[in-house]
Order: structure tokens, then C-alpha cells, then sequence
């Protein structure tokens, strides 16, 4: 039996509710608010997760502090490259490496990263964020900008060293500060190893929120240096798919190196056999 209109306004108003556009709308807009509210209030947290300082003053070759502005200071470790450590083909001592470590690791755990590349002939600076190590605490993306900042002016001024013949390399999280000092200064090259296309799209994969930590496939357009971007395909960590999202936004002079063997964090180790040779390919294509 067909019900009667009257009946079936009745069931529209008190069962199925009365449809809005409006309501809808209203929803969305604050759902997004809320989600774009805990993005900004949750994200940094995600992002920076520093472990127990792993060392000491002093227990590392070549540490030391670089001063911030109000006091705060980064604890650095610089690391000259062994002249005859290797063989004259593949020694490149003209360049200097920015190192900008990953993601719940400091000074103390990427010390031997930065031994071999002492031993491969590379001079090598690297440096924990404010909250990591012995640095200063507190830690955040401006933040991180300010110490990559001042560990480059150190470099340039303390040092004196020629900005091409400095290399900025960022693994996993430190790509974030790596991309953003190379659309600030002109180094010899840019290099980035597992590293994400944003820190939010991690997780989502795609652009939902107007804000994000880290916007790397936003910036690395403006970088004018060459690029080499590194990956493994293997990677849980941060998917493959980054690599190939940031090779795809760079311009200019780029490479490519994709491994297979490796996970996330051992592409130095597993994959070593291509991972050299790469870097020095990349090396050779400068010009300091």
C-alpha cells in the first residue's frame, strides 16, 4: 500500500531528518577546521621524536658547539676526509658534506655514517636539532631552519669555505632543513636520501591540509643546484613513491639512484656496492 504524502513528510522530518546542503557544508568546514587544528598541534610532535642523547661531551672525534642566537647553542662534529684513504680516483676532498640526519637518532648513532665518509675521502659536518643530543632543548620546523642555517654560516664564515664546495645532504627527516637551505644559498649540490615529499604526506600521500611540516615537493622546484635524490624501493619507512614524486619536481641538473637491497636506514650498508660509486659520479659532475 503507497503511503500517503502526509505520512511521508512525516518519515522525511523525524526518520530520515531534514536534508541540508547548508548542514553539510557547515560539517565539512568544521571537520577540515578540526583536522587542519590538530595537524598544527599534533604534527611537530609526530615529526621530531629525539632519542636519549647517545654520547657525551667530548666522547666524539671532532665535536663541538655552534652558538645560537639567545644562548642556545647546536652540538656539531666535524670530520676532515683521510687524504690516501682511498685510492686517487675516487678521492673528492674538494667538497664538504652538510650532513642533516634522520629522525630519532643524533651525533652518537650517525657517527660511523660519518666515519666512512671520512674514510671514502669526503669531508664531512653534521649536527643534532635543538631537543636532540647535546643541542639545546626544544625542536621545531622554524627552528630547524635556524640551526641548518647557522651550521652553513659556521661553514662559510668560521671555516671559510666557498659555497661550491659544499655539498648540503639530508637523510629521511633531514631532508625537511636540506631543501629549504638549498632555495636559501647556492651549494655545489644538493643530495637527499629516503626522505619525504612532506612530513604530513607521509601518512596521507596526498595534499589534504594547507599547512604541513616540511613541504619538500613545495620547495625543491626552487633549488638550483644539482640534485641527486636517493632511494630504496624497499622502503616502509617513507615509500618509494616519495623518491620518485621529488626526482619528478626537481629541475635543472638532477640524478637519480634507486637500490634494492636496502631498507630505510642501512642504504650506506646493504646497498654500498652502488651507493659509492654513485656519490662519486654525482661528485665527479660538479665543479668545485
Amino acid at each position: 500500500m503507497p503511503l500517503s504524502p502526509k505520512t511521508r513528510q512525516v518519515l522525511k522530518k523525524y526518520v530520515l531528518g531534514e536534508f541540508s546542503w547548508k548542514r553539510v557544508v557547515r560539517s565539512t568546514i568544521l571537520i577540515y577546521l578540526i583536522l587542519m587544528v590538530f595537524t598544527w598541534l599534533v604534527a611537530p610532535h609526530k615529526v621530531f621524536q629525539p632519542p636519549n642523547p647517545s654520547y657525551k661531551t667530548g666522547e666524539l672525534e671532532g665535536q663541538f658547539f655552534i652558538p645560537l642566537p639567545g644562548g642556545e647553542k647546536v652540538a656539531a662534529m666535524y670530520l676532515p676526509g683521510h687524504a690516501g684513504s682511498v685510492s686517487d680516483e675516487d678521492r673528492n676532498t674538494s667538497f664538504t658534506l652538510l650532513y642533516c640526519h634522520g629522525n630519532a637518532e643524533d651525533l652518537g648513532d650517525v657517527s660511523f655514517v660519518m666515519e666512512l665518509y671520512q674514510e671514502h675521502g669526503y669531508n664531512i659536518v653534521a649536527y643534532d636539532y635543538r631537543g636532540y643530543g647535546l643541542s639545546s632543548p626544544g625542536y621545531g620546523e622554524a627552528r630547524a631552519y635556524e640551526e641548518v642555517k647557522a651550521v652553513w654560516d659556521w661553514l662559510t664564515q668560521s671555516k671559510g669555505l666557498p659555497p661550491e664546495q659544499i655539498i648540503i645532504y639530508g637523510r629521511s627527516m633531514g631532508g625537511g632543513p636540506a631543501v629549504w637551505l638549498a632555495t636559501q644559498v647556492q651549494p655545489a649540490g644538493l643530495m637527499l636520501e629516503s626522505a619525504f615529499t612532506s612530513a604530513v604526506r607521509v601518512i596521507t600521500q596526498v595534499r589534504i591540509m594547507p599547512t604541513d611540516v616540511f613541504n619538500n615537493i613545495f620547495r625543491i622546484g626552487d633549488v638550483r643546484c644539482p640534485i641527486m635524490i636517493i632511494h630504496s624501493r624497499k622502503d616502509k619507512t617513507i615509500p618509494f613513491s616519495h623518491g620518485k614524486k621529488l626526482f619528478a619536481a626537481a629541475r635543472g641538473s638532477k640524478q637519480c639512484l634507486w637500490l634494492e637491497q636496502s631498507g630505510h636506514d642501512d642504504l650506506i650498508l646493504a646497498d654500498k656496492d652502488r651507493y659509492w660509486p654513485a656519490i662519486q659520479a654525482f661528485l665527479n659532475t660538479l665543479n668545485p
